[in-house]
């Protein structure tokens, strides 16, 4: 590939790599694949094409669009599975190409895109085709939103009914409101003020909005440094000298920490701030840090984006047994809004991949999933917090192991005032709503395998956890959490 990059560029040319299906090669089959390999030679006079086309037939997951835009020259579409003129009725998903046109769009892509299929009627199929990609390469400037109930700073998301949210918006306007917004999925996500049943008509644009979340990728420091405007929030921290990966503490505008991070701790030390884990994967701890414990190590992260209403990024991850023999892979998605410190949410998507044979979680306490250990002023047993849940249980004899759709722990810190964290289950879970292995020393974890059993995941099989997690800097009744529990549930449709 070097020696062709060479020629290329002696002739002043430029090599173009396209992935094909596998019917029709065994290498460079798929976007990510030639993606890596162009990436990896760090020359400018190699680029990659993608053809839509191909990657339906591999079943391509599009995230991969936006993942190696930088890279990309050109592109192809056609329908799948007779590359047919796109919007064909014979194919076989119609929604692939337009998901594969707002990926597109949201990237930044500005080149060329060409129809690339086989013709019956030329100019009947041309004049259709370049109708569709028309369609689906229009822009949208504005939407409507009826919010069901009270918003206050919720991230909405808000479907447009032609057309595909650019990358370039970042605010919404109604008048004289002006919300953060940005490019989501087929539509936009709002972070939206606004009373139930009122009817808002959004302009979308660029007009600058304060206190826009970044995620800043930092390879040599194996982290991922997270702000929410000017304010750190926290730091994924992907260490391999530490057995797992965790945030760093969770801080508010002024710096106050929410959760304990102590290296030195000889109190439960693996529970560092907030973390993911499983206390039997196939035998293996990868919860506690005994003797014998497995490790998770970070393979990569991808999908970093900041934008104006919220921050994401993607944690790869490979579960092994204390000698290095893989269990499972992981795959996380971090959220994080634009919202004031009063109320700031972190959405949680993480996903078990059997790719090693089946997993089988065992029935054990030591779990989460999700693990989060606040710090020891909010503890009930020797601070001020209060343990509460979604049915009006209070303290730990009331919420431990009890199923319920969320747990909040929150309390009067000295020298900071009310901190609470809140952690909202999600319908799609497996056995919602979840127990809750909620301690009065500080623990706050949702773990349905001890409470509910084990369970197994088949080989090639996988299983998604969605958590929605307030740090909240004033109280909140138990109706009020509730509303917007519901609204965490209705307002994920994009998901």
């Amino acid at each position: 590939m070097k020696d062709l990059a060479h020629l290329a560029k002696s002739h002043r040319l430029t090599l173009v790599i396209e992935p094909l299906r596998k019917a029709e090669t065994n290498i460079f089959v798929t976007v990510p694949e030639a993606g890596e390999i162009i990436r990896s030679l760090n020359n400018p006079d190699v680029r990659l094409l993608y053809d839509a086309f191909h990657m339906a037939e591999e079943g391509t997951d599009l995230s991969c669009v936006r993942e190696y835009a930088d890279l990309l020259d050109h592109c192809h579409m056609a329908e799948a599975p007779k590359r047919s003129v796109p919007g064909s009725e014979d194919s076989r998903d119609l929604t692939y190409n337009r998901r594969f046109a707002r990926e597109l769009i949201r990237s930044g892509y500005d080149g060329a895109v060409s129809i690339e299929c086989g013709f019956g009627d030329f100019r009947a199929d041309a004049v259709r085709g370049l109708a569709y990609m028309k369609e689906l390469f229009a822009l949208a400037s504005e939407a409507d939103v009826t919010p069901v109930r009270d918003c206050c700073e919720e991230p909405v998301y808000v479907p447009v009914k032609n057309g595909t949210v650019p990358p370039s918006v970042t605010s919404a306007r109604c008048g004289n409101r002006l919300f953060p917004a940005s490019s989501y999925a087929g539509g936009a996500l709002v972070i939206l003020t606004a009373k139930a049943s009122e009817t808002l008509h959004l302009t979308f644009g660029s007009e600058p909005v304060p206190g826009a979340p970044s995620a800043v990728l930092l390879p040599d420091e194996k982290k991922v440094a997270v702000r929410v405007g000017s304010s750190l929030f926290s730091e994924y921290v992907f260490d391999p000298a530490v057995a797992k990966p965790y945030f760093g503490q969770i801080l508010d505008g002024a710096g106050h920490p929410f959760t304990r991070l102590d290296l030195t701790a000889k109190e439960h030390p693996h529970q560092r701030s907030l973390f993911i884990a499983v206390g039997d994967v196939n035998g293996v701890d990868c919860w506690n840090e005994n003797p014998g414990h497995g490790y998770v190590r970070n393979e990569c992260v991808t999908n970093v984006e900041s934008a104006s209403a919220f921050t994401s990024f993607t944690a790869h991850n490979l579960w092994t047994d204390h000698d290095g023999a893989p269990l499972l892979r992981e795959s996380a998605r971090y959220t994080v809004y634009n919202q004031s410190e009063e109320c700031r949410a972190l959405d949680l998507t993480v996903t078990f991949k059997a790719d090693f044979g089946d997993v089988v979680f065992g029935p054990t306490k030591e779990a989460g999933p999700l693990g989060i250990r606040l710090r020891d002023e909010l503890r009930a047993d020797i601070g001020s917090g209060v343990l509460t849940n979604s049915w009006g249980g209070v303290g730990e004899s009331e919420c431990w192991s009890r199923p319920a759709e969320w747990c909040d722990y929150g309390g009067e810190v000295p020298d900071a005032g009310f901190m609470g964290v809140t952690v909202f289950d999600n319908e799609k879970n497996e056995r919602f709503p979840t127990a809750w292995h909620i301690r009065a020393y500080g623990l706050f974890a949702a773990n349905n395998l001890y409470f509910k059993g084990g369970l197994t995941i088949p080989a090639g099989e996988s299983l998604t956890y969605r958590f929605r997690i307030l740090f909240r800097r004033r109280p909140m009744s138990r109706d009020e959490l509730s509303a917007r529990f519901v609204q965490y549930t209705v307002g994920a449709k994009a998901d």
